[in-house]
């Protein structure tokens, strides 16, 4: 990818609020890699973690109001989860309202946009690489499924094993 030229294009106000917006939910989506590749920096993903593990079930059971407990986390694909992209969503609207009335004046952010998309990139072939690995070294899936899985029902079976 080529740097935009210094002198770019003025942005328009809509494009500007989008952009950020896009930029900050990214942000918080992807961060804090690719710190957490690091064993050595570990700490980094644990703090990360810690600040949303008090905010995402207030959030669920305060704004959502989800009855049940959030606060356990089972997998990717769970409650906890759904609700951080939420808080994550709400989250950057707050702080893109407060970044647009605080940099009203700005013309483009070419510079910003091209790093973002440098960030974005690289995180999204880390993600793929290491789903092609899981599935191409049989990590994921065994090989050949066992007698008792042969067996089962469909109605028995959890949706982990389907």
């Amino acid at each position: 990818m080529e740097q935009p030229p210094a002198t770019a294009v003025k942005w328009s106000p809509a494009k500007k609020i989008f952009f950020r917006f896009f930029c900050i939910y990214f942000f918080l989506y992807v961060f804090p890699f690719p710190i957490d590749y690091y064993t050595d920096w570990s700490s980094v993903r644990n703090f990360y973690d810690q600040l949303w593990n008090p905010l995402v079930p207030w959030v669920g059971k305060n704004v959502l109001l989800i009855g049940e407990d959030i606060s356990l986390k089972i997998g990717s694909d769970d409650a906890f989860q759904y609700v951080k992209l939420f808080s994550m969503l709400i989250l950057s609207l707050l702080i893109c309202l407060m970044w647009t009335l605080a940099d009203r004046n700005r013309n483009s952010y070419n510079n910003l946009f091209y790093w973002l998309r440098v960030y974005v990139g690289y995180y999204l072939a880390f993600v793929m690489l290491g789903y092609g690995l899981a599935k191409f070294l049989n990590m994921q899936f065994s090989a050949f499924p066992d007698p008792d899985q042969l067996v089962t029902s469909y109605g028995e079976a959890s949706p982990p094993g389907l």
